[in-house]
């Protein structure tokens, strides 16, 4: 066990590696937060608590958006 957490602390010294977790962290949460204000402002109470507790990186706050809550308006 202590050198698979040996490895994943390696990972993080490479060059860039930080800068992409954090620019993933970032994409996240824009899309996290725009999604909670779409499903917020529509009144969808399930929509809102899934997101809330989901972590997808913006997938399932991209099909909110764009699939789903346009078919609403």
């Amino acid at each position: 066990m202590g050198t698979r957490r040996h490895e994943a602390m390696a990972a993080l010294e490479r060059p860039g590696a930080r800068a992409g977790i954090a620019a993933a962290a970032m994409w996240g949460l824009a899309w996290k937060g725009a999604s909670l204000w779409r499903a917020a402002q529509d009144g969808s109470k399930p929509w809102f608590a899934t997101l809330l507790v989901t972590s997808t990186l913006g997938v399932l706050d991209a099909v909110y958006l764009f699939g789903v809550s346009r078919r609403r308006r």
